[in-house]
C-alpha cells in the first residue's frame, strides 16, 4: 500500500469510528490528495515527491520533460510549465 493509499485508509478509518460527517472527511481526503500532488508552477521536488522517479528524462533548449509512461511534465527553470496526462496517471492538481 503506497503512502497515499495508507493515509486516505486511516482519514477515512479514524472518521467513522468519530461519525464525522461526509462534508467532513471529502474536505479531509482532498487535503491528502493534495499534499500528494503537483500544478503548474510546482517545483521538480514537488513532482518527484509526487510521482517519484520518472521512466525517462530528456533535457532540450532550456526545458526538463520528465516522461511517466505516456504521460509527460515538463519543466523550466525548474518549474512545472506544462503537463500532457496522456496515461491518466499523473498525480495533477487542476486550477
Amino acid at each position: 500500500m503506497s503512502e497515499r493509499q495508507s493515509n486516505l485508509t486511516y482519514v477515512l478509518t479514524k472518521n467513522r469510528e468519530n461519525e464525522k460527517s461526509v462534508e467532513q472527511t471529502n474536505k479531509m481526503v482532498t487535503d491528502v490528495i493534495e499534499q500528494n500532488s503537483f500544478e503548474i508552477g510546482s517545483t521538480r521536488q514537488d513532482v518527484l515527491k509526487s510521482m517519484g522517479v520518472p521512466t525517462a528524462v530528456r533535457v532540450f533548449s532550456g526545458k526538463e520533460v520528465l516522461r511517466y509512461g505516456l504521460s509527460t511534465i515538463t519543466l523550466k527553470d525548474g518549474f512545472v510549465e506544462e503537463y500532457d496526462n496522456l496515461d491518466g496517471n499523473l498525480r495533477v492538481t487542476v486550477q
